[in-house]
């Protein structure tokens, strides 16, 4: 009886977060970045290396980044 009660409850926290990806966008910003990780290859001390990130806005307000932390 209680392992149907945890499916029960499992199967409607489900439905709700399905059903909630659903609603559409109510003018939020939705950060999108094809690329989380790069893995730079051994550079010798004192060169540059660059990456770009692109950061995509797949909302429908402006994308404002505030902060940017490395790793």
């Amino acid at each position: 009886m209680r392992n149907s009660f945890i499916l029960i409850l499992l199967l409607l926290f489900t439905g709700v977060a399905i059903s909630a990806d659903e609603i559409p966008s109510q003018k939020n910003p939705v950060a999108f970045l094809p690329e989380y990780v790069f893995q730079f290859k051994p550079v010798v001390e004192g060169d540059k290396t660059i990456h770009d990130f692109i950061v995509q806005n797949n909302g429908s307000s402006a994308l404002k980044i505030g902060k940017i932390e490395s790793g």
